[in-house]
């Protein structure tokens, strides 16, 4: 998982698995 999601997520704390899923996903 790049670094810069993982700033993303911690800055959206509602994101779910999915979201983050196809967000990271093209």
């Amino acid at each position: 998982v790049p670094h810069h999601l993982l700033g993303v997520v911690s800055a959206n704390v509602e994101f779910t698995s999915k979201d983050f899923r196809d967000m990271a996903i093209p």
